[in-house]
């Protein structure tokens, strides 16, 4: 059990204090492996893991690098499958089945797939809808690769694009472009929310644009930095987050596009690039 092999490794290094983190531990856990280390006081801590997992080494990075490219090739099979009639279960499942057949051990979240005024909620539980002709269809999907996870979204279209949703989708774009620009190393994360944001809500639309502008990817499918406009510390060379500005119409429909970036010395690389937009 963990309390005994924790037990073990305490006595072994005659430790009389142990820290452990406060966020990830249950109360009964934490009483059962206090009762089996009698004499050693516990100190609760929080973040400090967190804190040492925002800068990624090399073969983090290759593995984050592998887990986007599987998340790459299934939004391009995406395309060929989305057919008006299909269900978003089904679409989802085709693709959670094609991940494992390319490497991945698992989804790295519950795959979205949200068609028509179902796009309009950010954290849509895909359902059993049908998707029709004319339809709206934004798929966010993630993939674990060897305990390192990817998390990238893209709107799918089955017809004409209304003049008034290209005109949305071309501000998201520009928003998550705008944003992609200012990334790079000593630039505060805080101003890299604001310029994505400062766009959406100069065309209009800064009440529907309700959450974080990203998060860091990494062990965690959200871990540290928060790419928030609370987020005053300043970035740093191989964080690796996404940047994903969206705006979502009740009743109608959402748009939003994400992807994976990795900092660099003097900027960032999109890891997920060669996926269209």
């Amino acid at each position: 059990s963990i309390a005994s092999t924790i037990f073990e490794l305490a006595a072994g290094a005659k430790i009389k204090r142990l820290g452990f983190e406060s966020r990830n531990l249950d109360t009964d856990r934490y009483s059962r492996i206090k009762k089996k280390l009698r004499g050693i006081r516990f100190i609760a801590t929080r973040d400090l893991i967190e804190e040492l997992r925002k800068i990624k080494n090399r073969e983090e990075i290759a593995k984050i690098k592998k887990a986007v490219k599987i998340c790459v090739k299934s939004l391009e099979l995406a395309k060929r499958i989305i057919l008006p009639g299909r269900k978003e279960i089904e679409i989802a499942a085709e693709l959670e089945r094609f991940i494992r057949y390319n490497g991945a051990s698992s989804t790295s979240f519950q795959t979205i797939v949200a068609s028509g005024s179902n796009s309009a909620f950010a954290h849509h539980l895909t359902s059993g809808r049908k998707l029709k002709a004319q339809d709206i269809v934004f798929i966010d999907i993630g993939v674990d690769y060897q305990g390192y996870k990817s998390d990238l979204t893209r709107v799918f279209f089955l017809g004409k694009i209304h003049s008034e949703i290209k005109a949305i989708y071309d501000i998201v774009l520009q928003a998550q472009a705008l944003a992609i620009n200012k990334i790079k190393p000593g630039i505060k994360i805080c101003e890299v929310e604001e310029i994505a944001r400062q766009h959406i809500a100069l065309k209009g639309y800064g009440g529907f644009f309700g959450h974080n502008l990203g998060h860091g990817i990494g062990l965690e499918i959200h871990e540290k930095p928060a790419i928030s406009s609370y987020n005053k510390e300043t970035i740093q060379k191989g964080m690796v987050f996404t940047v994903e500005p969206a705006i979502y119409l009740p009743g109608e429909f959402g748009i939003r596009i994400e992807d994976d970036v990795l900092v660099t010395e003097n900027g960032c690389e999109v890891l997920s690039d060669s996926l269209h937009k």
